[in-house]
């Protein structure tokens, strides 16, 4: 396998952000063959390969989003994944027999996609399914690809934002949309959020066919743009006396999944996902090694955290589950959903927070207790602090604010009056 070149401006979502924004810059792979990126005033950044032809062509081909605010994933590229996808179409594209194959629908360029993600051990081929299935197929499934256009595919974009949210649905059936959803502000960014995400999904899927050959031509896609300002992510968190409140709001076996969620800050999946053997409190903490980004990290437990995991955990078998339902049952997937919401009635707490804030609840009291935003992401799990910031920098400068403000009284005389001289 070919080395990754070095570039101290592209290597890392770090160093690429602090880029010139509306400016591609240039990092030569190979003779003839330059890997760009390209930031924009806002989001995520894009990878393009720039391939130098025999017969005097030089075709930019587009490669994907850059790993800049989410780790890599479908359709998102790290800079060694860039360098690999330039690589291979370099190559593609100077194979003799390189030829467009027939003709195809973009319901077959996602299925050839979604087999080719699976072979290559996408870690999100659940959600990635998701995404096709319930909002791109059903609008472009027999749309022949040659017949995409940079409108036909806004209009797609508008239409899906505007529209609400399916309901979730027993496994086998299609989610109905929710009919109290109301085109609030906030309700419409987070539907473009969405839509920004599915976006990712089919020019990934698109991209890939034109790599493989599948398509003549990218321009379509490349001339389309996201939702602008619709990451931007709304943090809301619950104070110390609300979280007191919804616990004692809870039923017992729920309860005792909401504490462990403000303990440590775990998603519902982490949570839920968690054995026995991964509690170490010999260390002073526990594991979670089924993590959202596939990366496991060690969380450090309080004395509080520490006794409710060794209750939980006595006379467990280390395969055993830390949490089940009060039947012995495990958790399902949205079996929280519900509940949050009916505990949120019975406290009083409003109704538009939901059991991911109590991660957030756990982040913002670290801060108030000045946690460094290293620390934070460290124990969140995020790949990198500029993810941390993202979310929780308002609530580091109130903390940096109020440190400031008590910083000591250096006697400094009150009394003297400094009178400005008028100029001229």
């Amino acid at each position: 396998m070919a080395r990754t070149p070095k570039d101290t401006r592209l290597d890392n979502r770090t160093a690429r952000l602090k880029l010139e924004a509306g400016k591609r810059h240039w990092q030569k792979i190979a003779p003839g063959l330059s890997l760009g990126y390209r930031r924009p005033q806002t989001g995520s950044g894009s990878w393009t390969a720039r391939i130098k032809l025999d017969d005097g062509r030089e075709p930019w081909i587009g490669l994907g989003v850059a790993d800049d605010f989410e780790d890599a994933g479908a359709g998102v590229l790290d800079h060694a994944r860039a360098v690999d996808a330039a690589r291979e179409s370099a190559q593609r594209e100077r194979q003799p027999d390189h030829k467009i194959q027939a003709p195809m629908t973009v319901g077959e360029v996602l299925a050839d996609y979604l087999k080719h993600y699976q072979e290559r051990g996408g870690k999100a081929l659940r959600d990635t399914e998701y995404a096709v299935n319930s909002h791109i197929l059903p609008h472009l499934a027999n749309v022949q690809v040659s017949d995409l256009t940079p409108g036909l595919l806004k209009t797609w974009q508008d239409k899906l934002a505007k529209s609400p949210p399916r309901l979730r649905a027993k496994k086998g059936e299609a989610g109905k949309q929710n009919p109290d959803w109301k085109p609030t502000p906030e309700n419409i960014r987070a539907r473009q959020a969405t839509v920004n995400r599915v976006r990712t999904v089919l020019i990934a899927a698109l991209n890939h066919g034109y790599q493989s050959g599948c398509i003549a031509d990218d321009s379509a896609w490349r001339k389309t743009k996201p939702f602008k300002n619709a990451d931007k992510p709304v943090v809301q968190f619950l104070s110390p006396d609300d979280c007191v409140r919804l616990l004692n709001a809870c039923p017992e076996d729920f309860r005792l999944l909401v504490k462990g969620a403000l303990l440590t800050g775990a998603r519902y999946g982490e949570l839920v996902r968690l054995k026995a053997g991964d509690v170490q409190l010999n260390n002073g903490g526990l594991w979670l090694h089924e993590t959202k980004a596939s990366k496991p990290r060690f969380i450090h437990l309080n004395a509080e955290g520490a006794q409710l995991f060794e209750t939980l955990t006595v006379g467990k078998d280390h395969a055993h589950r830390v949490f089940t339902k009060d039947d012995g049952g495990a958790w399902g997937d949205s079996h929280q959903t519900r509940r949050f919401s009916e505990a949120l009635t019975r406290a009083g707490l409003p109704g538009h927070f939901s059991f991911h804030d109590l991660r957030h609840s756990f982040a913002s009291l670290l801060i108030q207790a000045g946690a460094s935003i290293e620390v934070i992401a460290d124990l969140l799990g995020h790949a990198d602090t500029r993810v941390t910031l993202r979310h929780y920098a308002h609530l580091a400068d109130s903390v940096r604010r109020e440190a400031v403000a008590r910083l000591p009284s250096f006697g400094l005389e009150q009394d003297n009056k400094i009178v400005r001289l008028r100029a001229g």
